[in-house]
């Protein structure tokens, strides 16, 4: 088995489409709102804790039923039909149905995944590959992993900042709503994820703006409103000392390809900009 990509979407959902081309299974962790998922003409309830597995010749879609964006993981990879090992873990796992509500709280175990997949260090990445392997294990033995008591924390962090890529947030409101010491949660969430808390959430709200330039024709002004940037420029000047690319080179760049972009549901999403108190 190998990862092709990951990533954390919020979005109203997306149209269906497959990965048969590529010969790629896909894996969707669902974080917060709810919504119907559809896995080859199956129709499921999408809901915060939801793991969905789609086939490489699945077509899939997802429709949030809220006014609020959903917010999903998700790990696209590749595997053959001689993969023995994975094949019968995942057949295993998914026996009677294309989801299994594994619940809240892996939101770092996914984020470790995300981070190191898309890691140009091989080891990293085959990390990754055995992190989800790991969970898969874990999953179909009927194990669900203990979290310490810090690692408690930063999966509540993780929970408030990736479903609030719509508002704002800042340190001194994240560690009240924790309950603990700013320098505290500074220094566990550093040691768990590499990174400050903010340096995080804003990451969070770039890769939500890539992937709705990329996946999508909402208009820029509207990207921006909807992920709660100050204003346009505010927004581009973000997007471009991240990534190295303006707005509109990015979606230039995916023109280029000829890539189509995965459809969405014709609808805008609504964005609230104040603060989680």
């Amino acid at each position: 088995m190998k990862i092709v990509a990951s990533g954390l979407v919020s979005s109203q959902g997306f149209g269906e489409h497959d990965h048969q081309e590529g010969a790629e299974g896909e894996f969707h962790y669902f974080l917060a709102g709810r919504g119907r998922f559809y896995n080859d003409g199956k129709e499921y309830e999408q809901n915060p804790g939801s793991l969905f597995y789609s086939k490489p010749v699945q077509r899939h879609r997802s429709h949030g039923s809220g006014e609020l964006p959903t917010v999903f993981f998700f790990v696209r990879f590749q595997n053959g039909s001689d993969d023995r090992e994975w094949n019968e873990l995942v057949d295993k796992l998914f026996a009677s149905s294309d989801v299994v509500n594994i619940g809240n709280g892996f939101q770092l175990v996914f984020e470790e995944i995300r981070q190191r997949a898309s890691s140009s260090n091989t080891f990293f990445q085959r990390s990754a590959e055995h992190r989800l392997y790991g969970l898969l294990y874990d999953l179909a033995g009927g194990r669900t992993p203990l979290p310490t008591v810090g690692q408690t924390y930063v999966n509540e962090a993780l929970e408030l900042m990736q479903s609030s890529l719509h508002g704002t947030l800042d340190l001194s409101i994240l560690a009240r709503r924790l309950g603990i010491d700013s320098s505290y949660f500074c220094r566990i969430f550093r040691q768990a994820v590499g990174m400050s808390p903010i340096r995080y959430y804003r990451s969070l709200k770039v890769e939500a703006a890539r992937y709705l330039l990329l996946q999508t024709q909402l208009p820029v002004g509207q990207i921006a409103a909807n992920l709660a940037f100050r204003d346009e420029y505010h927004f581009s000047h973000s997007i471009k000392q991240s990534t190295g690319l303006s707005p509109t080179q990015i979606r230039r760049g995916i023109a280029e390809t000829g890539t189509p972009p995965i459809p969405v549901p014709n609808f805008s999403i609504k964005s609230t900009h104040e603060d989680i108190s």
